[in-house]
């Protein structure tokens, strides 16, 4: 990425867990986990329509909301990668969020 990453500031969800972690150019990544199921799953993708871009490689199935935050899917598990900006058109930030996120798959079974 390019950048550091300093300790991550856990957040109060009502389910799962998250936190989000300040890089030491300010800008900050979120990491989300927390239970879903399949139809769960795909319910949340078909809400997004057009905006979700299926991919492929990530978990049991993934897919990105733009290219600043993806949502992956492994077992009965939610990962939730994300930048906390508008960066839309950067190629370079949907390339880190999927490398965050392939690190994270396997860990989350």
């Amino acid at each position: 990425m390019g950048t550091g990453i300093r300790d991550g500031e856990p957040q109060a969800v009502p389910e799962g867990t998250e936190c989000r972690f300040r890089l030491s150019n300010g800008d900050w990544v979120h990491v989300a986990l927390g239970p879903t199921d399949a139809k769960t799953f795909a319910q949340v993708r078909k809400l997004l329509g057009t905006q979700a871009e299926i991919q492929a490689g990530v978990g049991d199935e993934a897919f990105f909301w733009g290219n600043v935050r993806i949502h992956v899917r492994v077992g009965t598990q939610s990962l939730i990668i994300g930048f906390a900006r508008n960066d839309q058109g950067n190629a370079t930030t949907k390339g880190n969020v999927l490398a965050l996120a392939k690190l994270g798959a396997p860990r989350v079974r």
